[in-house]
Order: C-alpha cells, then structure tokens, then sequence
C-alpha cells in the first residue's frame, strides 16, 4: 500500500504550508540582517514582506547572507523597491 501525501490532495494545506515557509525565510533573512547589516534592517523588512514567492523570498536571503559590504546589498535591496 502507498503513502498517499495529504498535500497532494489539499490546496489550502499547500498554502498553508508556503505560507509558513515564506514566514520561515523571512525570518531567518531578518535574524541574518540584524547579526551582519543592522543598518539595513529596516530596509530589508520592507523588501522581504512584499514578496510572496518563496524562491525570491529564498534569493533575497542568500544575498543577505553572503553580500561582501553593506552598500552592495543596500543596492541590491534597493532594485526590489521601484
């Protein structure tokens, strides 16, 4: 007998869930800023809650995590906001 996942089935329960990882990567984008760029923090919620596409979301927070000086992502924050 197969394991029939219940996600499959369920569009709401799929919402739910990219919901929730939408949330999840904000969140650690925004521990992330405050720890490496606190200037940005601001900026950075500005730009993280106007996505709802889980792979920006993801994107937004890798360039978060790895951008070499605080004005290279200021810039690159900035590009999401016109």
């Amino acid at each position: 007998m197969m394991y029939e996942n219940p996600l499959e089935k369920d569009p709401e329960l799929q919402k739910l869930v990219a919901r929730a990882e939408i949330e999840g990567r904000r969140k650690t984008a925004m521990l992330i800023i405050e720890g490496r760029f606190p200037a940005l923090t601001e900026l950075a919620q500005q730009v993280l809650l106007k996505q709802n596409d889980p792979d920006e979301v993801r994107r937004i927070g890798r360039a978060i995590a790895t951008a070499p000086q605080e004005d290279i992502l200021r810039w690159f924050l900035g590009t999401y906001l016109h």
